[in-house]
């Protein structure tokens, strides 16, 4: 992958070079070295597990061109898809091909022994194509403070609490940003490949769109607040529409001049298209679908005006500003703060900040009067041990689990014990529990330990009451 020897030599001591050593009773017992493997935490980890894990998906793509297997095809372009990766999570697409299927397990069996990696099968799971939806949950409560009042700016006299909605809008169009920003991606491939794209390729086509996925249907709804924060800088006019995108007005020429896009020969018409050059001159011929009428030529003449103080390169690439921030790039904060309210933030207005904590503390206080409150473990006195003990049923009775752990003065581990303990009910599986952990205790360490749990029946198995299991 390009590394130098000296980056694979540094790499290599930080394998070859971990030592590891195993706790008993608490206290670390000698040490060996592993024959590879990095040191529990070691931040280079993540690290060599995407480089080893690129390997994979070079290996997919390169049998998916060979025709071994054949991934997910999108849109008119056929944009396809074989592989995608996030983290230590994989998802890789193959046609409903027997033999297609076979060359994909094989292609992953070569990848375990290059790498030494096993693909874990008992967590994979096998769909079919399909939609999927996420339910949406929204929580109502009741603030004491109105919620407008609360979320206005600090500087104003506001808590600066965002709203949901504002900041979903903002997040939402930040996508609208990415698009235009990252067309050699993938993802943008694939929506320009479903959905087409606008002319000068930074949005897409919003009219088969609204039959597509909810998700971009959602991010599509914020292009006209969007579209008030971009300008274009034009340098050859290939990818600026001469009517519809804001380049050389504050407003965009169709809105300014109405009557004459209505008889323009297409809206979508690039700035490249309205121009011709003679020598360093620029002549602007804007195409229309008849001859103009008189009282049109008004509106000609002011178009012209209008545009002749533009200055058109003869090659360079146009680009996109967000005017709402001084480095000119997007970015969610500028957008949620823009899209404020006005009269919100006109004016400076108070909350009372005493009623919204006050409110507070009586949902706290009712939270504690309704439900159990954990208390923080409490060191036994020195010289002593602690044994915490605690169980687990699915279902009373059901399938039960028991644990528990010795810790000394200090709140050091000592011991622990865990595991299944057959079927029972909560009760008993509390008894079973303190009693294995009793059972592992020396005579000595009898008189110097401290049982607690959260159980009335041991306490009355302690005292003698009842009898053990």
């Amino acid at each position: 992958m390009g590394f130098g020897s000296i980056r694979r030599g540094w790499i290599r001591k930080c394998v070859s070079s971990a030592w590891f050593s195993i706790l008993i009773n608490g206290s670390p017992k000698g040490f060996f070295k592993s024959s590879r493997g990095l040191r529990q935490g070691d931040p280079l980890s993540p690290f060599l597990f995407v480089i080893i894990v690129e390997t994979l998906s070079k290996l997919i793509q390169k049998g998916s061109r060979k025709g071994l297997y054949e991934g997910f095809i999108i849109g008119r372009e056929k944009v396809e898809v074989s592989i995608l990766q996030f983290a230590d999570d994989t998802f890789l697409f193959c046609a409903p091909d027997s033999v297609k299927i076979l060359n994909l397990k094989a292609t992953l069996t070569c990848y375990e022994l290059t790498t030494g990696q096993r693909s874990n099968f008992q967590k994979s799971r096998l769909f079919n194509e399909g939609s999927y939806a996420v339910d949406r949950m929204i929580k109502k409560g009741i603030p004491l403070v109105k919620w407008e009042k609360v979320c206005i700016p600090i500087k104003n006299g506001g808590l600066g609490i965002r709203r949901i909605k504002g900041f979903n809008h903002a997040v939402l169009s930040k996508w609208l940003s990415r698009f235009g920003e990252e067309q050699s991606s993938l993802w943008v491939k694939v929506i320009g490949s479903k959905y087409g794209f606008l002319s000068g390729e930074w949005e897409s086509d919003d009219i088969f769109a609204k039959k597509g996925l909810t998700v971009w249907r959602d991010i599509l709804s914020m292009r006209q607040e969007f579209r008030q924060g971009i300008r274009v800088k034009v340098s050859s006019g290939d990818c600026i529409r001469f009517w519809l995108d804001v380049w050389c007005a504050k407003e965009p020429l169709g809105d300014l001049f109405p009557d004459l896009l209505l008889v323009a020969s297409s809206k979508e018409d690039l700035v490249c298209e309205c121009f011709d050059r003679v020598d360093d001159r620029v002549i602007w011929r804007p195409s229309f679908r008849r001859n103009v009428f008189d009282r049109e030529l008004n509106s000609i003449s002011q178009l012209l005006k209008l545009i002749e103080g533009c200055y058109i390169k003869r090659s360079g690439s146009d680009r996109r500003i967000w005017i709402w921030n001084s480095s000119d790039s997007f970015t969610s904060k500028s957008f949620y703060f823009r899209c404020l309210p006005m009269n919100e933030d006109s004016q400076p207005r108070f909350v009372s900040v005493f009623n919204l904590w006050e409110g507070w503390r009586i949902v706290c206080n009712e939270v504690v009067r309704r439900h159990r409150v954990i208390q923080q473990w409490v060191p036994p006195p020195h010289g002593y041990f602690k044994l915490n003990f605690d169980e687990a049923c699915f279902g009373n009775p059901g399938p039960s689990g028991i644990g528990g752990l010795y810790r000394d003065d200090l709140g050091e581990v000592v011991w622990a014990f865990s595991g299944p303990s057959g079927r029972g009910d909560s009760s008993e599986e509390e008894v079973r529990a303190a009693y294995n952990g009793i059972l592992n205790l020396s005579k000595d360490q009898l008189d110097k330990v401290i049982v607690e749990g959260d159980s009335s029946d041991v306490v009355r198995w302690l005292s003698g009451v009842v009898s053990p299991p």
